[in-house]
């Protein structure tokens, strides 16, 4: 399966994932603290750069 690398600058912390895995969920795992509403990207709330 390929994988997919993210990195969190705000908490200093790399991580390789599942490609298709939600950002979100990784975030939650490792205690990013990415804020969100909605958890679908409607809201906008967890905007963020990629």
């Amino acid at each position: 399966m390929a994988q997919a690398k993210i990195t969190f600058t705000d908490i200093g912390q790399t991580v390789n994932v599942p490609a298709g895995t939600r950002i979100i969920e990784i975030s939650e795992k490792i205690g990013a603290g990415i804020i969100y509403g909605c958890r679908e990207g409607d809201c906008g709330t967890c905007m963020m750069h990629v």
